[in-house]
Formats: C-alpha cells, structure tokens, sequence
C-alpha cells in the first residue's frame, strides 16, 4: 500500500543499480496502489523486458480494468516470445474482479487452446472463471464448469490459512470447527461482524460462488471464510495483538479484502496476509497515528483534475474513440488534431469522468466550451457527490439569480451583439 514511496525510491536508486529485480518490485507497488500511469512510464522505458516484467504490467492494468490495452500487451510480447500461462493469470484474475464473464469465457478459451497439457494451471483458471459466472449471477453456467471439473477427475485446492499464535501454528479451512477454542472463535467473529457494519461494511454477495442453503445468510457463508477464523482467534481471551500474520495458500476474495482493512482499523493492529506466493501488505490502516509531518495516501480516493489546456495532453494521432475505449463509448472518426478546441474539451471532460475521481479539480473550465455543454456541466457538479475545486485565473462577475438566468442574459448579450455586427451571427448552437 506504499507505492508512492517505493515509486520514490526507485527514482532515486543509481541507473547502474536498477536491473529487472527493481522493475519487477515497483511495477508490483503500483499495481497494488492502482498507479498504472506512473506504471505505464517506468514500463515504456525499460529497455529488456522478461515475461515477469510483461505479467507485472499486465497485472497492474488489469487491477484497473484496462482491459483492452493488457490484452494488447499479451500480443506484443507473443510477438516476441512463445506463449506463456503466466501472463493470462492476472488478465483473468481481473476480469473476474470485475465479474466480466464475458472476457474471462475467452481468455480462459485461448489459454486451453495455447496450453492443453498444463492441468493444473486450466484447473485453476476453469474454477475462476466458475467463479465469475457465480458472481454475475449465472449459478447454472457455473455449476455446469463445476461438474465437467469433477468429471475430469480434476481436484480443486481446499483453501487453508495458517497463523502463528503464540508460537503455535493454527490451520483454518472455511466454516471450520475442528479446534477445542472454536466456540470461542466463532462468537468472536459475530462480534468482529457487528464491528465492521457499525463502521459502514456491507457483505458482497457477489464472492459467493455457490447456491445457498435454506439456513444460509450472506453474512454466515462470508464470515465463515478461513482468514477471518485466523483473525477472529488472534482475538479471544481479550487478546490484543499489534500485528496478524497469515498465510493462505489461496487467493482471499474481495469480501474479505475490505473486512480485513477494517478490522485493522477498528482494533488497531497491523494484519499481513501472504497469499499464493504475494506478499500482501497495507491492512495497517489505523495500527497507529500517523507521525509527525507524514501521512500515509489511500490509494483508492482519486483525485483528478481539468484545466483548458488539459487537451494538450492527448496523443494527436488517436481518433477520441481510440482514446476512450477502455472507458466509455463513444461515436467519433476525426482523429484528436483534426479536432477545434472544443471537441478536445469535450473527450478531456468525458475521460476525466470516466476514471471515476473522488475529488475534482477544475480550473477554467468553461473555455471553448458552448452554453449546452455548460449547462449540462453545472447539473454534472450539483449531481457529483464528491468534492469540486473550482480554479478560475479572472475576476468572475456575480449575476443575480441562477445559471438559467446567466444563461438568458448571455444569450441577450448575443443577440444585441449580433444586431450590431450581423456577420458574427453563430450558425447553432455548437457555434456559441
């Protein structure tokens, strides 16, 4: 969860220093802070790139769902090189975050394809994508993966979590009651479980991955999952620990990934999960103050900007759609320089909402655009719920009333503007 430190260090490490080991550890830091631009640069400017470094930027796009350009990155490294299983994984892996079923249907499609020998690795693949189609809601499609597994004589890995309490090893399966403190340790989960809804936690039916029982609730079947049992038995006997250490020999779902992060919160210690072969860090929000003069960012509040110069930025060559296709869809054919200031606008404001910021930055936004887009920018910030800086370079002339009002005084200023000058007149709207 420290990216921007790692990034930071990376920057300041002697070129003589850096070798693939480096990139590899910093694509990774990114791709768990979600700084796929920041990615993106280091990645461009590597000069050997091993199929470890390709998997780690893939990895990192896919976390963000850039789905297409991952997949771009997959064909130009079979450009270069043979096939290889390791580079679908996180490709998958992200698509089933996003419960795309669809692209998780043909990755898994072409990983069978390329490497029919490699069973245990299709094994893997075919119950994540089961678990894509659990999640989206279609229970028939995945069950029928299920059976066809089970038919194969494939075994699916039980997923298991060890911690050290104490000095002694504790070994969790799902729902387990195998051990004399059970009782305990289930009555401590209830209470983590009414912890985390006080702090705003709603269970996510959605890493459910197989039909319930009668008896069942979406908050039994996820807090049955092995990791919280760890946790909740780090707690009994008024334990306090400072810091949790888990082992698990499988990936944790994203249920349990937000319960952990508030579970460090709530009862101030530090929680470690290291997870087939990962180590993954950053439940230590709320272990302790931050220090003097240091803060510790939240890599999932974004914060985005606009200024009118924001169009500069593009890639001229790219059509708008081209440029937002990983987002939005849009109808466009003119490639961004054939574009006037406007349109460029336009895509820069419809990329920035696409990505989706916590906190808005907006400094002379109004510039090149017409009255409709302005219009319909004033309801966008009444209807944004999150925070709006608004940065203006020129004095700004209060008007009574509302942007309506503006708006017909604007229009009237027009209109005596063009009885003058008749020549000016704008053809439609567009050209206001």
């Amino acid at each position: 969860g420290m990216g921007d430190e790692a990034v930071k260090l990376f920057y300041q490490m002697p070129k003589e220093s850096i070798d693939h080991l480096t990139y590899i550890c910093v694509l990774n830091a990114c791709s768990h802070s979600g700084l796929v631009d920041v990615a993106r640069s280091i990645f461009n400017n590597i000069q050997t790139k091993t199929e470890i470094i390709y998997t780690t930027m893939i990895d990192c796009l896919s976390r963000r769902a850039a789905f297409e350009e991952a997949q771009q990155l997959i064909e130009q490294f079979e450009r270069d090189h043979a096939p290889a299983i390791t580079i679908y994984m996180p490709l998958l892996s992200g698509a089933r975050n996003q419960k795309y079923s669809k692209l998780s249907q043909e990755v898994v499609d072409r990983m069978q394809k390329l490497f029919p020998n490699m069973k245990d690795s299709l094994v893997a693949a075919s119950i994540l994508l089961a678990n894509v189609y659990a999640s989206s809601g279609d229970i028939g499609k995945a069950t029928d993966i299920k059976i066809e597994l089970h038919k194969s004589g494939a075994k699916k890995r039980i997923g298991v979590t060890v911690t050290d309490i104490d000095g002694k090893l504790w070994k969790f399966r799902a729902h387990d009651r195998s051990h004399a403190e059970s009782a305990e340790i289930h009555e401590q989960v209830d209470r983590m479980s009414k912890r985390i809804i006080e702090h705003g936690h709603k269970y996510d039916a959605s890493w459910i991955v197989r039909p319930m029982e009668p008896d069942e609730t979406i908050e039994t079947l996820l807090c049955g999952h092995s990791e919280r049992l760890a946790m909740a038995a780090h707690f009994i006997r008024n334990r306090k620990p400072k810091r949790i250490q888990m082992t698990k020999n499988l990936r944790i779902c994203g249920d349990c990934h937000e319960v952990t992060k508030l579970v460090a919160l709530i009862y101030q210690c530090e929680i470690v999960i290291e997870y087939t072969g990962k180590l993954k860090q950053g439940y230590a929000l709320g272990c302790q103050g931050p220090s003097r003069d240091k803060f510790r960012r939240n890599h999932r509040f974004l914060v985005d900007r606009f200024d009118q110069h924001v169009g500069e930025q593009f890639d001229l060559e790219l059509t708008a759609i081209e440029h937002l296709k990983r987002h939005i869809n849009m109808l466009c054919s003119n490639k961004i320089q054939e574009n006037h200031c406007g349109p460029k606008t336009r895509v820069a404001l419809s990329d920035l909402i696409a990505r989706q910021p916590d906190v808005l930055t907006l400094g002379e936004t109004t510039n090149n655009l017409d009255i409709e887009w302005i219009d319909a920018i004033v309801d966008a910030i009444h209807d944004f719920e999150g925070g709006v800086n608004v940065v203006e370079h020129k004095q700004i002339n209060q008007t009574d009333g509302d942007f309506d009002d503006y708006r017909k005084e604007l229009l009237g200023f027009l209109v005596e503007a063009t009885i003058h000058n008749p020549s000016a007149a704008p053809t439609s709207a567009s050209s206001i």
